[in-house]
């Protein structure tokens, strides 16, 4: 059988531009289906700068407590000039170049997750679930609502982007390991800036916090390369292709 006759594979022809089926949500307020894939390689290479930052983090963080243990913290540190060694110059270089590349990979997520928004509106034939692709952003920043309306979100597009699929595993493992981050974050954050002379507590709590980032990002790229996939399929209307992928 040729690629051609193959139905499991999509070639990057049969993924450029897909006619619009006829049973789109041609009355969604936000138009129809569009590209996102710029938008899909632009999430992913950020989240992908997320893993790398929190690997690096790890590995200090690991080194650090190997050191705390072992009794040489301090040549660990510094040098016997008393300069800071090219290790702990790498570390503080993950403090705030990092938050700034940490912030580029948000940018370009939530523009993902705008777009992706949109595309759900246009190929769903039920939005009773009214998530707009602006509060779809916009729930990340609210206090509290934070904590379930971006799963919620995520759900809905996870599972309009793939009829009749109807288990949202995937869905659910991201966003847990998400607010397990986010708490994990705040009490190594918390013991860090804490008055103590015994940082391994601290040092173990940012490894945890650091693996469960990684672990969360993982999950998170795979979410963005499938939906974005199941949708462009969607769009085709290659529907029996979607559970596949």
């Amino acid at each position: 059988m040729s690629d051609a006759q193959n139905p499991y594979i999509v070639g990057e022809a049969a993924l450029s531009t897909p006619e619009p089926r006829s049973d789109q949500n041609h009355n969604s307020p936000y138009g129809a289906y569009r590209d996102i894939s710029k938008w899909e390689k632009l999430a992913k290479l950020g989240v992908g700068l997320d893993i790398c930052l929190a690997g690096m983090s790890l590995l200090c963080y690991l080194a650090a407590i190997i050191a705390e243990y072992t009794g040489k913290s301090e040549t660990l540190y510094w040098d016997v000039n008393g300069d800071e060694t090219l290790f702990l110059q790498a570390w503080n270089l993950l403090d705030t170049p990092g938050s700034y590349l940490y912030f580029i990979s948000l940018v370009f997520y939530l523009i993902w997750v705008n777009q992706s928004m949109k595309n759900t509106w246009a190929l769903s034939t039920d939005n009773t679930n009214k998530i707009s692709p602006g509060w779809a952003v916009g729930y990340y920043f609210i206090p509290i609502v934070c904590l379930w309306r971006p799963y919620q979100a995520m759900k809905w597009q996870w599972l309009e982007s793939s009829p009749p699929e109807t288990s949202s595993t995937l869905v659910k493992s991201w966003w847990s390991l998400s607010v397990f981050g986010a708490f994990s974050g705040m009490i190594a954050n918390f013991m860090l800036l804490a008055d103590s002379v015994d940082y391994i507590p601290a040092y173990i709590a940012s490894s945890i916090d650091d693996t469960g980032i990684i672990a969360c990002s993982l999950l998170q790229l795979l979410l963005i390369k499938k939906i974005t996939l199941r949708q462009t399929l969607q769009a085709q209307g290659q529907e029996k292709l979607v559970l596949n992928c």
